[in-house]
């Protein structure tokens, strides 16, 4: 395989480039919505917003990967969250297509009027800004294949179930606008890929063109056969590609920023695709351990009142909540302001409560 100086292949060069051509495409888009927005052409509107998303979805792989902060900006959740890896900063309010969809979708909404104008400046100022912070990113073999894996992931867990269009219900199409960024990416490597095994890319290349034959075929949201798609196109095209990826030695990023809990070097469904001490300091543990944990979650003496236990509210059998739409108070009748979330995973959060007052489960005990 031959490098330049900088140790960067042609073909990751090759996808730079393609990168920043889908990027200058989804601009276009962006400033096309922005035009519409303006002059209030609802139908127009609507339109242009899903030619907006998909193409977002053609620089998905490449925004979420390298360039998180934006990725935020431009398909952000449409709901004030808080940002685990930055402690200090306070609440983050939404932006981006996520938001602008909830607020022209079924029907446009006047009263966002202002907002929506405002949320689209917003918007177009990022997709004009994202093409230009890219120097200092390193667009290497090992970075593009660890981000194809986790794009390849991502479809497959929340593309297809709608995550990002909820209200204009488009994942469908999307999910085939990320499929032609990953088939484009690996056209690019086509040889070194053969090189690896024979005939591999051909097979990538009929499962990714069955995949969009079946997504063209399959339209409706909610008849749609996700355990197929899945069984039949995007696992094997994730063994595929993962397969390539350990074959050259291309570990996982396991820097801080990227905070994987995948090994991304197979199926998502292979036993061991999830490694549970990812961001645990210290994740031994022993059967007295364990029966120590489960007698102090069933312990109701730890309450002021001798009456509650963490059990109480975090029901196992209601997936550790309680079911309620706001918790019940100590008193057993007055409602608590806040629900009880379920407590699934809590040891890999690295952030607890609402307000992400708490670091570790040990400091929110005592809170």
């Amino acid at each position: 395989m031959k490098t330049n100086d900088n140790g960067i292949s042609p073909q990751a060069k090759a996808v730079k480039q393609l990168y920043l051509k889908n990027a200058e495409k989804f601009k276009t888009e962006a400033d096309r919505l922005n035009s519409y927005i303006k002059k209030g052409e609802e139908q127009k509107i609507r339109t242009q917003f899903i030619k907006t998303r998909l193409a977002y979805k053609q620089i998905e792989l490449f925004a979420e990967y390298w360039f998180p902060f934006y990725a935020g900006k431009l398909n952000g959740p449409p709901i004030p969250f808080y940002e685990e890896p930055e402690p200090d900063m306070q609440v983050q309010y939404p932006h981006g297509l996520q938001l602008i969809e909830s607020w022209i979708f079924p029907k446009m909404d006047p009263k966002m009027k202002k907002k929506l104008n405002f949320e689209s400046d917003e918007l177009l100022r990022y997709a004009i800004e994202l093409p230009t912070i890219n120097e200092s990113f390193i667009f290497d073999d090992a970075h593009i294949f660890d981000a194809v894996m986790e794009q390849l992931y991502r479809i497959t867990t929340l593309t297809i179930a709608g995550f990002d269009s909820q209200v204009a219900v488009n994942s469908l199409p999307e999910c085939s606008s990320s499929l032609k960024c990953i088939h484009a990416l690996l056209k690019i490597y086509k040889t070194r890929i053969n090189d690896f095994s024979p005939n591999t890319f051909d097979s990538i290349q009929f499962l990714l063109s069955d995949a969009q034959s079946y997504l063209i075929k399959n339209r409706d949201f909610n008849s749609f056969n996700r355990m197929e798609f899945i069984q039949k196109y995007l696992d094997p095209l994730t063994k595929s590609v993962a397969a390539f990826k350990t074959s050259n030695k291309y570990p996982d990023n396991n820097s801080g920023m990227y905070y994987s809990a995948i090994n991304k070097n197979n199926s998502l469904f292979k036993p061991g695709a999830f490694n549970p001490y990812r961001f645990l300091d210290d994740h031994s543990s022993s059967a007295n351990k364990t029966e120590l944990g489960r007698k102090l979650f069933y312990e109701k003496r730890l309450s002021s009142n001798n009456q509650r236990s963490c059990a109480s509210c975090h029901q196992p059998e209601k997936a550790f909540m309680d079911g309620l739409k706001t918790s019940i108070a100590l008193d057993g009748h007055a409602s608590l302001p806040r629900n009880a979330p379920t407590i699934w995973n809590a040891a890999l959060q690295r952030k607890l409560f609402a307000d992400s007052r708490s670091h570790t489960l040990e400091e929110q005990v005592m809170q």
